[in-house]
């Protein structure tokens, strides 16, 4: 499998989980087992140094405020909920503005 599809696969899911997040549909310890599911598998592509896409960038930003901010910033950080929320609409929908503030890279 190469990267754009990867990504193109995993960026929908993610974006759902993240959203099911959000109406509180899912446990947030749930979202976090699909994202370290999204890395293991990320791990066993054969990776080059190709330049991210805009759709890229903001699939890893997802993963990285997924991953790395604490549960306790859900529903009480209102910037945390917006750049969840932009970033959900970006992968789903495809929209030309990019987040703001948003830095993903690749792990």
């Amino acid at each position: 499998m190469n990267i754009e599809i990867f990504i193109e696969q995993k960026a929908k899911q993610l974006a759902f989980y993240a959203n099911q997040l959000l109406a509180q549909k899912v446990p947030f310890s749930e979202v976090k087992i699909f994202v370290w599911d999204i890395l293991e598998e990320w791990n066993k592509l054969d990776i080059d140094d190709s330049q991210l896409s805009d759709y890229e960038q903001v699939f890893w930003h997802l993963v990285y405020l997924l991953q790395c901010w604490p549960e306790e910033k859900l529903g009480d950080e209102p910037s945390y909920d917006i750049s969840l929320n932009h970033c959900c609409d970006f992968l789903t929908y495809k929209t030309n503005k990019l987040p703001a503030k948003c830095i993903g890279v690749r792990p």
